[in-house]
């Protein structure tokens, strides 16, 4: 049944059978025994059917390549790569499942294809990028080092994310061309809605001891090129010295786990909560940048980037809503006072 709906169908239907049955699976793996559905699921080669599906949707785009004319590509069958992307972030929700898919199916080296691939000018940047936080929320790290996978999963995890995000800085930067051959396009993959998300999967990796130096600054080095185009949006409220309550970072930007449920959905900021993002982020890359060595020249012009900018969200929102920021200042004072 499952191959006959997903293959073979013969009915004027089939794109609806095959739709009705992706939706089945992602509802099954999230409502179910994610263990025992599992089991069965992989017994019946069902992740090997619907990844094949996802790349012969590649080929059902249309005939000429937006990318060449620097846009978007159509992304093939977008139902179709939307239902495999419910399925995926349903799966990861699950620790047995997720470490399944990984040591034993490639996900991971799976994901850096499409995203090398086709699929880097489908728009689904914050899919996956909610697909790859569930992965590195739920997945065990020391087994994953015993594995074969040894330091290579975290590595692909970071291509993954620099691929998103060169993508992003890439749409930003290249002004999308009016064609009237093409009557309705889908707006670009923005920073906006990304980089929240990259930066948050950033600070999850820097965590990992696994991660070499080089790799967590050359990630943090494309983070600030995003960062310098992300503060071009934002401007300090006028009255904001009298707000009382500054949120975080999980406030504005749901955490994981993620689930097919809000899967799609864009992150959308108004002129406060785009400021308030800014200063997390900020804090979040500062973070990240103290687990990285020390010793190079790259890491320390990201520090000063960053630490700038962390005194500056500081000074602006006051040490109670910034407590980072504020042990940031005390230690540059106390380390300037030992200099003098």
């Amino acid at each position: 049944m499952l191959y006959n709906m997903l293959y073979s169908s013969d009915t004027d239907d089939w794109k609806k059978e095959r739709g009705w049955i992706m939706r089945f699976l992602a509802d099954g793996i999230l409502t179910g025994s994610a263990v025992g559905d599992w089991r069965l699921l992989k017994r019946r080669h069902v992740w090997d059917l619907i990844a094949s599906m996802y790349q012969g949707a590649n080929t059902s785009a249309s005939a000429f390549s937006l990318a060449d004319l620097g846009g978007q590509n159509s992304g093939g069958d977008k139902a179709m790569k939307h239902g495999v992307l419910d399925f995926l972030a349903n799966v990861t929700m699950h620790r047995s499942p997720t470490m399944s898919l990984v040591l034993k199916s490639g996900l991971l080296a799976w994901i850096d294809v499409q995203l090398s691939g086709p699929d880097r000018h489908a728009g689904n940047g914050v899919e996956w990028l909610r697909i790859l936080e569930n992965v590195l929320v739920v997945v065990d790290p020391a087994k994953m080092e015993a594995g074969s996978l040894k330091g290579q999963w975290v590595r692909t995890i970071v291509r993954c994310v620099q691929s998103i995000l060169k993508e992003a800085i890439g749409t930003f930067l290249t002004p999308f061309p009016s064609i009237s051959l093409i009557p309705a396009l889908e707006s670009p993959t923005t920073l906006t809605t990304v980089f929240p998300l990259a930066v948050r999967t950033v600070v999850r990796l820097s965590l990992i001891p696994t991660l070499c130096a080089q790799s967590l600054c050359g990630l943090l080095a494309q983070c600030l090129e995003a960062l310098s185009i992300f503060e071009t949006n934002v401007s300090q409220p006028v009255d904001w010295k009298a707000r009382t309550a500054v949120p975080q970072f999980d406030d504005l930007v749901p955490p994981p786990r993620h689930s097919s449920h809000g899967l799609h959905d864009k992150l959308t900021f108004d002129e406060d909560a785009i400021f308030v993002v800014w200063g997390r982020c900020v804090e979040s890359l500062w973070r990240a940048i103290m687990s990285a060595d020390p010793g190079t020249s790259q890491t320390t012009s990201i520090w000063n980037a960053t630490t700038t900018r962390l005194l500056t969200w500081r000074g602006l929102v006051g040490p109670e809503a910034s407590p980072l920021g504020e042990w940031a200042r005390v230690e540059c004072v106390r380390n300037l006072e030992g200099r003098v």
